[in-house]
């Protein structure tokens, strides 16, 4: 029994490793997807000048920073991904407080277009991200970030044998916002009272990939947009595309998403998630063992 186990097991991360890793990536390996065009992945650069491939909010209490994305199993841009690190606020891990993301475009001046539906949240462990993993919660996505949903989050995908728990759970998961299309150029991060649903912060970010030099980005967007710009208060300064670019690079050293999908190109022979003494490979086995098991116990459940 315990042999056709470990056979059953060994196949399905054979099996598992042809998959794509979850994520819907482009056909191209171009950023004209992006909502900057013609931006080259290995230089952030357009033709008329430095994009920001990141953007970020900072408090004494919490932080919120996004990072466009590429898929570490392909290293294909995946435009309507974005990736998300939070440090959320000790109110939302009492349960007093949670998050909810919303996506938004202006086209004409004061003609605002919210999308009234929460952004699309999923997570994967960071061991297995790194490695091509997809996330865990694909089919049941969060569009709410609170105690309750990490704890069930927890709960439901068996996280503690990775030894995640509410307090560590945004330090230990890669979190990613889906169906960020295109025609969006910003989010808004709402911070909500549990008890009232009001609304205690609110924080507009612009979406990555966009001009770093805000010169050049206000003469292309509205007011709204120009003033949530994270180098606005240096228009007309007289710094130079060159300058713009150095402030993006610094903007953009907030992520270990770069790490991730750099060092599983740079793994030695000895922990390639291939090699069955790996860590890794030990790793992805007890996630894609763990996914079986909660997809059959789904299948059960739904049988009887």
């Amino acid at each position: 029994m315990t042999k056709c186990f470990i056979f059953l097991a060994l196949f399905l991360l054979a099996c598992t490793d042809q998959r794509p890793s979850g994520f819907a990536t482009s056909s191209s390996t171009s950023r004209a997807f992006f909502r900057t065009p013609q931006a080259n992945p290995s230089s952030p650069n357009s033709p008329q000048g430095p994009v920001a491939t990141c953007n970020k909010y900072e408090s004494p209490d919490w932080s919120l920073k996004i990072h466009s994305f590429f898929d570490p199993a392909t290293l294909a841009p995946v435009p309507t991904t974005i990736a998300l690190f939070l440090k959320p606020p000790q109110s939302l891990l009492r349960g007093e407080t949670y998050i909810q993301i919303y996506r938004w475009f202006e086209d004409i001046p004061g003609q605002e277009q919210l999308n009234p539906q929460p952004v699309k949240i999923v997570f994967a462990t960071q061991g297995a991200f790194s490695l091509g993993g997809g996330p865990l919660n694909a089919t049941q996505p969060l569009t709410a970030l609170s105690k309750d949903s990490i704890n069930k989050a927890i709960k439901d995908y068996n996280l503690s044998v990775f030894n995640i728990s509410l307090e560590n759970f945004f330090q230990k998961m890669a979190l990613f916002m889906l169906e960020m299309d295109l025609r969006y150029k910003a989010i808004r991060v709402a911070l909500y009272n549990s008890q009232t649903n009001q609304p205690v912060q609110i924080v507009n970010l612009l979406l990555p990939d966009f001009l770093a030099n805000p010169d050049i980005f206000a003469s292309q967007n509205t007011p709204h947009l120009q003033s949530i710009h994270p180098f606005n208060h240096l228009r007309g300064s007289g710094a130079t595309n060159e300058q713009y670019r150095s402030y993006a690079q610094e903007l953009c050293q907030i992520s270990f998403l770069a790490h991730l999908t750099a060092s599983s190109k740079r793994l030695p022979a000895s922990l390639s998630p291939s090699s069955k003494t790996s860590p890794h490979f030990l790793i992805r086995l007890k996630a894609h063992l763990i996914d079986f098991w909660n997809r059959f116990l789904i299948f059960l459940k739904r049988l009887f």
